[in-house]
């Protein structure tokens, strides 16, 4: 399947089955058994498919997809009402909050990286920033992110390392593991079912 004007970039499977995709910052969800495809132009009322600039999303404990968007925003969308809530308010604490790259959950957490740091925040808690942005912080823009139990894994083009978020301790991998003149691609960062993390590089 190939959309008419635009590529896939990130998808989720519906409850019914359908695909909700992500063309080039764009929603559409496509139909499995009919091959239609419903988009902003023949489902006006529909505000989820109106959203633009879509860079990564996630579904919650409640099969409600979370949509970040260019300029650090953040949206809710119900599958079962095609409701849209703006949920942008819960990451107005964090200063320069430009790009979001990558949104993971692990229970009730969303983590997000983002040009300004990682960011941990809950539907009704207040947010935890960590690595805020610096001018010499080699972390700028982590683009990558695994929740693994109490440790948050993150990744940009050129390090990984390890958070605790109980205690604000960071782990860095660096050259005496093997990781040092390499770029690295953050958003492969994933979890074997032997729990070894991996992450593709050059």
């Amino acid at each position: 399947f190939k959309l008419d004007d635009d590529g896939i970039n990130n998808m989720l499977q519906l409850p019914d089955g359908n695909l909700f995709l992500i063309g080039f910052g764009k929603p559409v969800i496509f139909n499995t058994a009919s091959f239609e495809v419903t988009t902003a132009r023949n489902d006006s009322a529909n505000a989820v498919l109106k959203l633009t600039g879509i860079t990564t999303l996630c579904y919650d404990d409640q099969q409600h997809i979370w949509l970040a968007a260019s300029g650090g925003k953040l949206f809710e969308y119900d599958p079962a009402t095609k409701t849209t809530t703006n949920r942008s308010s819960l990451l107005s604490s964090v200063p320069d909050l430009k790009a979001i790259y990558k949104i993971t959950r692990q229970g009730d957490e969303f983590c997000l990286a983002t040009n300004a740091g990682l960011i941990l925040v809950k539907k009704d808690a207040k947010l935890r920033l960590f690595l805020t942005e610096k001018p010499d912080n080699v972390l700028l823009g982590i683009r990558g992110v695994l929740q693994d139990g109490d440790y948050v894994w993150f990744a940009n083009s050129r390090r990984i390392g390890r958070l605790h978020p109980a205690t604000g301790r960071v782990v860095y991998i660096g050259e005496k593991e093997g990781v040092s003149r390499m770029l690295l691609y953050p958003r492969t960062l994933i979890k074997s079912p032997q729990g070894t993390v991996l992450i593709g590089s050059n």
